[in-house]
């Protein structure tokens, strides 16, 4: 079960950076585990990572709970 948290003393969690980008189609893609992956709308977040890097809560089967995309690079 999810916890949506990051890893934290030595526990690792589901929650981590990753590179993402949003294709011609407006749909996000997601790095997870070196594969390029389609996260849901469902699991979109309407605000942006406060730190400028997107964010990916998934289990090791490829669930993704929710993803906050990073901003914009110029």
């Amino acid at each position: 079960m999810s916890c949506c948290n990051g890893t934290m003393n030595g526990i690792e969690g589901d929650c981590r950076p990753t590179r993402a980008y949003v294709d011609d189609n407006g749909t996000w893609r997601a790095l997870i585990d070196g594969k390029w992956t389609v996260v849901p709308p469902r699991a979109v977040l309407q605000s942006l990572a406060p730190d400028g890097r997107s964010h990916i809560c998934a289990n090791r089967t490829g669930t993704i709970y929710c993803f906050m995309g990073g901003s914009p690079k110029s």
